[in-house]
């Protein structure tokens, strides 16, 4: 984490006063406002500008310009990435730390439709661009955590919220179960292949399912309010009918929902999780 002087806070507070008065930036409500996107852009390097115009607050969450996740990727001197495919109906990304390639992530046109996002205009006019903007976001942060630190691309948290909410048919607020909620216990993992049999695509299923179920967990889900889930976003209604791009997309509206509910979610739990997960990796 940087130092800030007090000098260089006092500048940036000087800052924030001058862009909510000016309401150059429509965006800002308070001076206050202001204030947290600098600090947050001087955590990650950015100038004053691209701090106030790339940076917006959604549930309590950072959502920043593609660019600035790609730009902290580039500039970090440990990870990089490369297009390998970028169309209207694919995104390929591979992810590389270190010099050395450390796996691709895909998001594709049917996952956005799954994740009831492609109905809306920007979808519709600038399809690679957003299947990009996504694949980017969500490899960052599988594939490089240190650069994205816990960032969302433009509309990633937004877009959820107004899904969840078609989904559950009800504010946000009602749209998630009470944490108080208690899940079956769990029975035997899904897909457990001996180790001879462990292919990179089995591997990826495990870890998206572990995620899940982990997730569903936290959140407090019913075994009826988790399968809907897995219905509406994943379009079957067991993990077991789906492809690992669906695991995916699911994986990804749990993980949403889980930084809206659950504020800084402690995403060390996974790893305390992980010797009972060996041994369960399905709820259901």
């Amino acid at each position: 984490m940087k130092t800030m002087t007090p000098e260089e806070y006092q500048q940036l507070a000087a800052i924030a006063k001058a862009a909510a008065a000016s309401q150059f930036f429509q965006d800002l409500k308070s001076e206050a406002q202001a204030l947290m996107k600098l600090l947050l852009g001087y955590e990650l390097g950015l100038t004053a500008a691209e701090s106030l115009m790339g940076i917006n607050i959604v549930q309590g969450r950072p959502e920043v310009s593609a660019r600035i996740i790609a730009s902290r990727i580039k500039q970090s001197q440990r990870y990089d990435y490369r297009v390998v495919e970028s169309t209207d109906r694919k995104c390929v990304l591979r992810f590389f730390e270190n010099g050395e390639p450390v796996g691709d992530y895909e998001y594709t046109w049917e996952m956005a439709q799954q994740a009831g996002l492609t109905a809306k205009q920007n979808w519709k006019m600038y399809p690679k661009a957003m299947l990009f903007n996504r694949c980017l976001a969500a490899g960052a942060r599988m594939y490089c955590p240190d650069a994205a630190s816990g960032l969302y691309v433009e509309g990633e948290i937004s877009e959820s919220v107004e899904v969840q909410r078609a989904i559950a048919g009800a504010p946000l607020a009602q749209a998630l179960p009470e944490r108080t909620q208690a899940l079956p216990e769990p029975r035997q993992p899904e897909e457990q292949p001996a180790p001879s049999q462990v292919t990179p695509e089995r591997e990826e299923r495990v870890t998206h399912l572990r995620r899940i179920h982990q997730l569903a967990r936290q959140l407090g889900y019913s075994q009826e309010q988790y399968r809907e889930v897995l219905q509406k976003v994943g379009g079957a209604p067991s993990t077991k009918d789906m492809t690992v791009a669906q695991l995916r997309a699911v994986r990804e509206y749990f993980e949403t929902a889980a930084y809206q509910r659950l504020g800084d979610y402690n995403e060390n739990e996974e790893e305390q999780d992980n010797d009972e997960q060996e041994q369960s990796a399905s709820l259901f």
